[in-house]
């Protein structure tokens, strides 16, 4: 039948939550799944209504004679269901209800499906729309992919997800970019939810003898667990249970296999009951992570099922992560770096435990009642396959046969004097690929990975190389009861000219958008580092420095930094791209295209680069040119909105730029921006206008580009708009808004949002004192302005220890913003933070 797709609006039962706060959310040391809490610059919710009502939904359903699955872009881009239509079998946990819970980071999580994880576990944008494009490929099979530029670090995710003909697997072509100019940390989970009963098992690989919970506190043999138990959350099944049945685990836990534990591809879950499961598979090398997530058996796993669904009964979650093996752990990707994966998804039937799985076929092995059983399900067709089994490298038994998706083949041959610790079974097509097989694994070869130890005090760590390893742990780990820079300033009080904690400073000064202390950190590090070489292969202190005389405004400084730092590979490609981008900003674009060709031709699938390549083509008069690169970024990336806004200056393409992006205004000023840094305004103030949306840092970016462009009277009226503007669900967070806002504030000192929308940039990235400079100032342009009373109330308790100021701010906040309940609940906890009684904390009802 080939494969099918459909798009259409689809009604789901939705208990709808309550709207996203209008307020930035400042979460600094909240703990989530073991890594920081923080929220800014998402909105968050804090309530689920019990209103149920039908909400129509963008559903994509990709479909081929074996299997059925929906994508449903605007719940974080998530695959619903998992039909094996052979087996009429969901194998996938469909939840036909959408009913959130406060899980996710943001607030609103519903179950079931596969959800995306990344660049942290759960997705903080797991219940929010991804823009989408179906696309219908030249072999045959449809793709949906679904993605979005992450709104913490401004990086590119994407899912394509993807049925061929002919084969009974849901594939997951995944690309990760880091569009950013500076190193980042991720993760990516493909977080499975799968329906169990009192049957049901999680199938691990056989060689993985030993799993951890989220980060390696505790470690417990499997699948027989025998109460190992290094750490303070004990694990106690005394004799040994087996945990990998479903109804064995009577309290919510999570069990990992942690890097090196297992050299196997894949992870299943069979019902034993219904004889029907899946299997997941990725490559083990890049996907180390396997994961089995429960409720837990009794009244508190019953309580969260009743929480998430009304229809499908209890189910688990069975993950593959890659690039990433525990919870908290992440991984860096360099600037403009592009990752890309795969992994599948495909129902297996009648077999019993899978022992090996790959992306054509799954294998059961086993003794019963002393006849050997093997089995098979594969993925595909495959004529005139051989199956042969062996007894210590010797052949014992062979067949040929034709092997289809939609028949298991099951076979038992006699034991006779074997030994099944020397069998090996495999299926191999007549080509002579081996499709899937399986050798014995004898247990007893893998060791159990040692706790992780917990970190110590700064003043506890004996040499300024144990510090900075530990400030760069906590960097990666996203810590969020320690603070990473601790250990990094207590090596520079030991050591003032160390290049490592000096380099990692200015990192962490240029994200937070102090761009002067990370040129001072930044020429300490390069003191030492030319101490006796002008020209050291460590020179990521240099790219900093010119990343931060850019933003500066410093172009010739930039230049020959940022050169410098050109002579490393690690660095070539991308300081070639902000050498590219100065080039632009001088008019020097025959420069810029020659360094841009260096940073393309070291760094594939950098689209930044290709992009602003086309541009310069354009504003040379290359139409031809322009469109090709903008097409093969396309081919690429079909969700690259700068690529579609470079071919709209040839063609009509807006409805379809609006249709895809519009949901989110943040995507336009991501591609303003990319055309600010190479000085090309008019097409900054091109691209804002697309979107017709009335959104305030629209208009600071067009008064940003107006006034560069020498219009001060246009950059002033736009100021005007953005200052009637509600400030809505609006939170700054690029180092691009600061530049824009500060421009903003010089050229409209009256003009009390911008130092609020700056204030708040700031104090999520630790700039109290200047963040409480600017809502100050704020206040004084604006005395009624509530959401700045607010923050600085927050502010003046948290930071100052001024407990009455704070009163006094928050008061004052609620007295204009008096229809905001947030207040309330805020002001409540100052009073009682403050030794109110409780008959004073309700006097103010």
């Amino acid at each position: 039948m080939g494969v099918k797709v459909k798009r259409e609006r689809q009604n789901i039962p939705t208990y709808v939550p309550a709207d996203a706060i209008r307020l930035p959310m400042f979460f600094e040391h909240k703990p989530y799944q073991g890594a920081s809490g923080r929220l800014y610059p998402l909105p968050f919710s804090d309530s689920i209504s019990d209103d149920k009502r039908d909400v129509d939904y963008d559903i994509i359903t990709l479909e081929n004679e074996y299997i059925k699955t929906q994508v449903a872009p605007e719940l974080g881009g998530k695959i619903l269901r998992g039909l094996d239509k052979i087996g009429n079998y969901d194998f996938i946990y469909y939840n036909e209800v959408v009913k959130p819970a406060l899980v996710g980071l943001a607030g609103p999580w519903i179950s079931g499906g596969i959800e995306f994880n990344w660049p942290q576990h759960h997705r903080p944008t797991t219940y929010m729309p991804l823009e989408v494009f179906v696309e219908e490929n030249e072999d045959g099979s449809k793709t949906a992919w679904t993605g979005e530029v992450d709104p913490f670090y401004r990086m590119k995710g994407m899912a394509g997800i993807t049925v061929d003909p002919g084969r009974s697997y849901i594939k997951a072509k995944i690309k990760v970019y880091n569009r950013t100019e500076q190193k980042q940390i991720f993760m990516w989970w493909a977080n499975l939810a799968v329906p169990v009963n009192e049957t049901y098992r999680t199938i691990f690989p056989p060689d993985v003898e030993w799993v951890n919970d989220h980060d390696r506190r505790c470690i417990m043999s499997w699948p027989i667990a025998k109460g190992i138990n290094h750490s303070a959350r004990p694990f106690d099944f005394g004799d040994g249970t087996d945990i990998s049945m479903y109804e064995a685990i009577k309290v919510p836990s999570s069990f990992l296999v942690s890097q090196g534990q297992s050299d196997m591809d894949f992870v299943a879950g069979y019902d034993g009951g219904k004889q029907k499961g899946i299997a997941t598979v990725a490559n083990h090398y890049i996907s180390p992570g396997k994961k089995m997530w429960h409720w837990g058996m009794g009244d508190f796993g019953d309580m969260w099922c009743s929480n998430l669904t009304d229809e499908n009964g209890p189910y688990i979650e069975l993950m593959t992560g890659v690039f990433t093996d525990n919870q908290p752990d992440f991984t860096w990707i360099a600037p403009y770096e592009t990752k890309e994966f795969e992994q599948y998804w495909y129902p297996i039937r009648d077999i019993g435990d899978v022992k090996n799985a790959t992306i054509d076929a799954a294998i059961n092995v086993e003794v019963r009642e002393g006849k050997l059983f093997f089995g098979f399900n594969v993925t595909g067709t495959f004529k005139n396959a051989t199956i042969e089994v062996k007894h210590k490298g010797i052949t014992v038994y062979t067949e040929t046969a034709d092997f289809t998706p939609d028949q298991s083949y099951l076979k038992e041959i006699p034991m006779g004097d074997m030994n099944f610790d020397d069998i090996t079974v495999s299926l191999t097509s007549k080509e002579g690929k081996v499709l899937v097989g399986y050798e014995t694994y004898i247990r007893g070869q893998k060791q159990p990975i040692e706790p992780r130890k917990p970190v110590l005090r700064p003043c506890e760590i004996e040499t300024v190389e144990e510090l900075y390893i530990n400030g760069l742990h906590l960097e990666q780990y996203k810590q969020h009861n320690y603070n990473a820079c601790d250990y990094f300033m207590e090596g520079l009080k030991r050591d003032r000219g160390d290049i490592r904690c000096n380099t990692a400073m200015a990192r962490y000064s240029l994200k937070n958008g102090q761009f002067e202390e990370c040129i001072a950190f930044a020429d300490v590090a390069i003191e030492r580092l030319t101490a006796r070489n002008q020209h050291p292969s460590d020179v990521e202190a240099f790219y900093l420095k010119g990343l931060a005389l850019k933003y500066l405004n410093k172009l010739d400084d930039a230049y020959d930094t940022l050169y410098r730092a050109a002579w490393d590979y690690s660095w070539r490609s991308s300081a070639f791209f902000a050498l590219a981008e100065i080039d632009c900003l001088k008019g020097r674009f025959q420069d810029a295209l020659r360094n841009l060709d260096e940073s393309i031709s070291l760094n594939v699938g950098h689209t930044r680069a290709m992009n602003l390549k086309a541009a310069i083509y354009r504003r040379l008069g290359e139409k031809q040119k322009a469109m090709t690169l903008a097409n093969e970024v396309l081919k690429h990336d079909k969700l690259d909105l700068f690529a579609r806004i470079e071919l709209s200056n040839f063609e009509d393409n807006k409805a379809e730029i609006c249709n895809m992006f519009d949901a989110k205004p943040e995507n336009f000023i991501d591609v303003a921006a990319a055309y600010l840094n190479a000085g090309f305004w008019e097409d900054a103030i091109r691209t804002l206008k697309l979107s017709e949306q009335e959104y305030p840092l629209y208009n600071y970016y067009m008064s940003y580009a107006s006034m560069m462009l020498g219009d001060k009277a246009k950059a002033l009226d736009e100021l005007k708009k953005a200052e009637k503007y509600d400030e809505g669900y609006c939170f700054p967070a690029r180092l691009e808004d600061i530049v824009v806002l500060k421009n903003a504030i010089d050229l409209n000192p009256a003009g009390a949002k911008a130092y609020y929308y700056l204030g708040c940039l700031f104090y999520d990235r630790f700039g109290y004192g200047t963040a409480i400079d600017l809502w100050e100032t704020s206040i004084m342009w604006n005395p009624q302005y509530g959401k700045a009373y607010r923050n600085l109330a927050l502010a003046y308790f948290d930071k100052k220890g001024d407990f009455l100021g704070a009163k006094e701010c928050m008061e004052q906040a609620l007295r204009y913003l008096p229809d905001e309940p947030r207040l309330i609940m805020e002001y409540q906890q100052l009073l009682k933070n403050m030794d109110y009684p409780p008959e004073k904390r309700l006097e103010m009802y």
